[in-house]
């Protein structure tokens, strides 16, 4: 599992049992590069809507979209495949297009939090 660091800078904004999660498994963060921008740029720029303009800090999810494209380059030489988790539906809200709209627009795998869950046969 890997995540963007863009991820973990808006879990900083609250202070929860998710934030406390993230900091002892800083290790899946990974760092920002140019390729990263490039490519959240594209998605922005395809998706103007993903990213809240009037927010301070940067949306974190153009550089989740743009990490699995670049670890599925990776990846797929193996056969395997990147996949992006998250809990967002498909329907816009706020006129806002979700994570799972823009993964299909640059052909990448989405699964529902719920999905890994079942798949993966977590009992909680």
């Amino acid at each position: 599992m890997i995540c963007s660091q863009k991820v973990h800078e808006e879990l900083k904004k609250q202070d929860d049992l998710l934030l406390k999660w993230a900091n002892k498994n800083g290790k899946i963060f990974t760092d920002l590069n140019t390729e990263q921008h490039i490519l959240a740029k594209q998605i922005v720029d395809k998706y103007h809507d993903i990213v809240d303009k009037d927010k301070e800090t940067e949306d974190a999810d153009p550089y989740v979209i743009a990490l699995a494209i670049l670890k599925q380059r990776d990846v797929a030489m193996l056969g395997d495949t990147c996949i992006v988790v998250s809990a967002e539906t498909e329907q816009k809200k706020k006129n806002k297009t979700k994570i799972p709209i823009a993964c299909y627009g640059f052909h990448v795998k989405h699964m529902y939090f719920v999905e890994v869950i079942d798949k993966e046969g977590w009992i909680f």
